[in-house]
């Protein structure tokens, strides 16, 4: 059979692959190759960079898809930065009421207030006059007493507005003038500026007394300022009142020492003044209501507190000034405030201890945690955090100095029954225990321990270990002092506390100035020696 013929041009359209007829040079026949073909007649040519560019697109796709989920989550940190805020908290615990800040019935129909009687009268007096007054007429160094005796008696009507607040009306029926009656948007400081005014000057009288020789009047003005003091730690008010009642109290108990070591006092007169001191302890109670009073107070003024200052200040930076009212959250600040007063008044109601350790330990936590300035930048609620920081530093500091004025009122009890003792056995006990129940009905504990409180008879001090904790074994360089290691006092009748009055006597006195010493140089030239060759 001769060699095979192609394929009709009749068919050609119906093959599935299209042929190619080649010749062949040396002999003439014919071969066919199939020649591959797109489906599509119209299909461009191959092209080598159709990847790449395929890549490029899957690239910016992607890219794109990621710039979008970064501008959202942007987005969403923004809108919960300047505008989420958690719900208000349950605090219908730690809330105080109106009820709480009123006074029980007064004793009389037109018993009124008398505290703010008294502030009254103090505005119509000068007492601004005391802050005029010299820093050395203030402390009564010699040769300031005819100034300070000549300023107390232009004070007459303060003096007689304090004498009838205090033997003419009945403590139940203070109450702070500007609470129960304002908001606390309106509440002020002003009462308590008066009361602090009022306690110095009775401070100052009864130096005044005692330089003068009169030591009753001298210990009757030290008993009436303690009395103050105790009285008005005992009625509703914010942590500032509570700490001028504090402070009040203590300015009449640390004059007890010079007064009562001025002279002999039997002992039935230092028993009287026992008696008298012992029930006026602050109370951690008072202390409680004080808290719950400061968070109705920080709750009702929250919208006040939004302050670009603060904000540069708690920030370092400016950059955040144009949106500082959004920066302020309610809830989220009262919800942090709600749950560290509620934390603390559950540690109060164990004990002293248990309450400032507490406090101690929740502050120096919230300090460091924003500590950090990135922490502080990316928290949403700036200003809220800058007032919580605020005020657990001035709580922290006002709790412990309540907690040093227990220990040392407690102190000025021991004082006065080692004293007793001593008049009655000729000298002092060995140990405190045998002072019960004849000299005290129970040994005074140290608020920071829980402790009996320390007594060293040999060097004859009572101490407290102090705030930080830590018994440093009755060490102490100014007594009374709470920044000193230990929180003590010398045995006010014996040899060392009397080293340490006269040196402070000494301190007082003003240094003589020597005279200038005539110079004993010649103005003549002075000889010459000759150089020699």
């Amino acid at each position: 059979m001769g060699p095979q013929s192609p394929p009709s041009d009749l068919f050609s359209p119906f093959l599935r692959t299209p042929q190619t007829v080649l010749k062949n040079p040396l002999d003439g026949r014919r071969t066919f190759t199939k020649t591959p073909v797109s489906p599509e007649s119209d299909s461009p040519p191959f092209d080598p960079d159709f990847d790449k560019r395929e890549i490029k697109k899957q690239t910016h796709r992607a890219l794109l898809l990621i710039l979008g989920a970064l501008i959202a989550l942007v987005l969403t940190f923004v809108g919960i930065f300047l505008f989420y805020d958690v719900p208000m908290p349950d605090d219908s615990t730690l809330l105080v009421t109106d009820q709480e800040l009123r006074p029980p019935p007064a004793s009389s129909p037109t018993a009124g207030n008398p505290l703010a009687d008294l502030v009254n009268a103090l505005k119509a007096t000068n007492l601004k006059r005391a802050d005029q007054l010299q820093s050395k007429a203030r402390s009564l160094e010699p040769g300031t007493e005819a100034e300070v005796r000549t300023f107390l008696a232009t004070q007459g009507p303060a003096f007689t507005a304090f004498d009838t607040l205090l033997h003419q009306a009945r403590p139940d029926d203070w109450r702070w003038p500007e609470l129960g009656t304002e908001p606390p948007i309106n509440w002020t400081g002003e009462s308590a500026s008066s009361i602090q005014n009022i306690a110095f000057l009775i401070r100052l009288r009864s130096r005044l007394e005692l330089a003068d020789g009169h030591w009753e009047k001298s210990l009757h003005s030290l008993s009436s300022l303690i009395q103050l003091g105790a009285a008005l730690q005992r009625r509703p008010g914010t942590l500032i009142h509570h700490l001028v009642a504090s402070t009040t109290q203590r300015m009449g108990e640390s004059g007890l020492e010079a007064a009562l070591t001025l002279q002999p006092v039997p002992a039935d007169r230092l028993g009287e003044l026992q008696q008298q001191l012992t029930g006026l302890e602050p109370d951690r109670a008072n202390y409680e209501r004080t808290l719950r009073i400061e968070y109705r107070c920080f709750k009702e003024t929250l919208h006040l507190m939004v302050d670009a200052a603060d904000l540069r200040s708690h920030h370092g930076t400016k950059l955040l000034e144009p949106i500082t009212p959004l920066l302020l959250k309610p809830g989220m600040a009262c919800t942090v405030r709600f749950q560290h007063d509620q934390t603390v008044i559950a540690a109060l109601q164990q004990g002293w201890k248990e309450g400032l350790r507490q406090q101690t330990t929740l502050t120096d936590e919230f300090q460091e945690r924003i500590q950090p300035l990135t922490r502080r930048l990316l928290s949403s609620n700036p200003v809220g955090d800058y007032h919580h920081l605020q005020h657990t530093a001035s709580a922290k500091s006002i709790f412990a100095r309540n907690l040093i004025d227990v220990a040392l009122h407690r102190q000025a009890l021991l004082q006065l029954a080692l004293r007793r003792y001593q008049l009655d056995r000729g000298h002092l006990p060995d140990d405190l225990a045998v002072l019960v129940p004849q000299y005290l009905p129970e040994t005074p504990l140290d608020p920071f321990t829980d402790l009996p409180m320390k007594w060293l008879p040999a060097t004859q001090i009572i101490y407290s270990i102090g705030e930080d904790f830590m018994d440093n074994s009755g060490s102490f360089t100014k007594p009374a002092n709470r920044r000193e290691p230990d929180l003590g006092m010398h045995y006010w009748w014996g040899p060392s506390a009397a080293k340490w009055r006269e040196e402070e006597r000494l301190k007082s006195q003003p240094t003589p100035k020597s005279p200038k010493k005539k110079s004993t140089k010649s103005n003549a030239p002075r000889p010459t020696t000759p150089t020699p060759p």
